[in-house]
């Protein structure tokens, strides 16, 4: 008995021994920390296309970073559900996919991006979210009278930036293509067999930017042929005076001729803005063509070239040595107008946000290289006045070889687009495997 007594009387006393270590010199009990967090509602977030487009846009990716720009929570939309996060400011993107492809069908990029603060111990809700279309859509039509002349084989390759997809006589889809710059170049190239005949007609339409949907159509329009007249009185014929008629664009000998027109649409194929290059829009009368004098049209010397002596620039390179000769000689007829290089690799070291900390970037523009020329002609390449107007260049990266062993292992690609005064656009790739052991 006496030693339950003794066991109790211990532990009584360390009970007390314990609340005194809980009360402060002034009597009260320690206080409960205030909360340093709050939660996200994730349910709260909507997101809504500026298109009026209805999407599914539970599986679109959403990333959530702090006032210092970590990420802080990410995952699907619809898997979402609440996020307990510190108290402070906040910027949220929503995206339909991680990023833009270069090119594909029926792939829209629709970015929505915003900003809420969360306050310690509450819920917050972020609202909804306008999402804007951040790729580029471009859509070929082929119109009934045109595919009645067109054979099988009429393609249209629509090139822009680093994109490149064929719309054959039965596509119907819109392609979509990565924005890399504010004014883009876009090239349409018809070819194929028309009436019998061959036919090549190419189109460049410039000023092209994030969120456009551009509607190419190809119509024909005939031409029929007027007999001369003789002119009156004894003196000598003098023809009559008339609007002067389009040349062809299909081919000389052709009664017809291709009609090409290029209008801004909506997500829906209806068209915002003409832009039916330069012909009249509107009006109740017939359309009537302006006089104007007959222009000296230039005379084309010649399609560019981009040459790698002994080498094929269509197949991939071994890079073993980094003391090899590459030199790409450039040929220009017409004389160069622009000269752009992008540079596309798998490689850490050469991913856009690593070439802009050493002063450079992955898309140089040699004809006109802004703040940049310095840092691009230390690399040894030509710019401005060396390169626009030459109709011979040589583009010699040989210096550059010794510095891709930070490439080891990895792809490394040197896009070259070049565009000289009569119109021809070419495009042709430097393509390395690096493996400098």
């Amino acid at each position: 008995m006496r030693k339950i007594n003794y066991l109790f009387a211990m532990a009584v006393l360390a009970l007390s021994m314990t609340l005194a270590g809980c009360i402060k010199s002034g009597g009260g009990v320690t206080p409960t920390p205030k909360p340093t967090s709050g939660v996200v509602d994730m349910s709260t977030v909507e997101v809504r296309l500026e298109d009026g487009v209805d999407a599914d846009t539970e599986n679109y990716e959403v990333v959530i970073k702090d006032a210092s720009n970590n990420v802080v929570a990410s995952g699907k939309l619809g898997d979402l559900t609440s996020e307990n996060l510190s108290a402070g400011d906040y910027n949220i993107t929503v995206s339909s996919m991680t990023e833009a492809p270069v090119a594909e069908w029926e792939a829209p990029y629709y970015v929505a991006s915003g900003t809420f603060s969360v306050e310690a111990g509450a819920t917050t809700s972020v609202g909804a979210l306008t999402a804007q279309l951040k790729n580029i859509g471009v859509e070929v039509i082929f119109t009934d009278k045109f595919k009645e002349k067109a054979g099988s084989d009429c393609k249209v390759v629509v090139v822009l930036g680093l994109g490149k997809l064929t719309y054959t006589i039965g596509e119907s889809r819109m392609g979509y293509f990565r924005s890399t710059a504010d004014n883009m170049a876009l090239t349409a190239e018809l070819t194929g067999t028309f009436d019998g005949k061959a036919i090549k007609e190419q189109r460049i339409i410039k000023n092209i930017k994030a969120g456009d949907r551009k509607q190419i159509t190809y119509d024909v329009k005939e031409e029929p042929v007027t007999p001369p007249t003789p002119g009156p009185g004894d003196g000598p014929d003098v023809p009559p005076v008339e609007p002067p008629v389009e040349p062809e664009e299909g081919g000389a000998e052709l009664d017809f001729k291709v009609d090409v027109s290029v209008n801004d649409v909506d997500v829906d194929g209806n068209i915002i803005v003409d832009e039916n290059d330069g012909e009249n829009e509107g009006g109740d009368g017939p359309e009537v063509p302006p006089v104007t004098p007959p222009e000296d049209k230039p005379t084309d010397l010649g399609a560019p070239t981009i040459v790698w002596e002994g080498h094929n620039l269509d197949e991939w390179f071994d890079l073993t040595d980094g003391s090899i000769k590459v030199a790409l000689n450039i040929s220009a007829p017409n004389k160069i107008k622009t000269l752009v290089v992008d540079i596309v690799s798998n490689a850490s070291a050469f991913q856009p946000d690593q070439l802009q900390g050493v002063g450079l970037d992955s898309h140089l523009d040699l004809s006109n290289p802004g703040d940049l020329r310095e840092a691009i002609e230390g690399l040894g390449f030509p710019v401005a006045e060396n390169v626009v107007g030459k109709t011979e260049l040589v583009f010699d990266i040989s210096e550059f070889m010794p510095l891709m062993v930070v490439a080891e292992d990895k792809d490394v690609e040197f896009v070259l687009t070049l565009t000289d005064e009569f119109g021809h656009e070419l495009e042709k790739s430097l393509k390395l495997k690096v493996n400098l052991n």
